[in-house]
């Protein structure tokens, strides 16, 4: 459960359906961001333009011969990859 800070809306993801995995992936020194709350309105905090972009979301396709763990893994080591970019 997310709280909006600006309007205070909750936003609810539990049910969302098909998410395999739920992970938060952090430069080295940004531990802060991760807890989802705090990554969201720290995001929001820091952005000063007027049509901002506060998250991105990517839609990868995984090889289907893999298991939901090794699926799992390959989605954390992309995801590692861009945040070091």
């Amino acid at each position: 459960m997310l709280t909006n800070e600006r309007d205070g809306r909750q936003h609810n993801y539990s049910k969302r359906a098909g998410v395999g995995d739920s992970f938060i992936i952090t430069p080295s020194g940004c531990e802060l961001a991760s807890d989802r709350s705090t990554l969201w309105h720290e995001a929001e905090r820091s952005e000063k333009r007027s049509n901002p972009v506060t998250a991105r979301e990517y839609v990868i396709a995984l090889p289907a011969e893999l298991n939901a763990r090794d699926r799992a893994e390959l989605a954390r080591i992309f995801a590692s990859s861009v945040v070091e970019r």
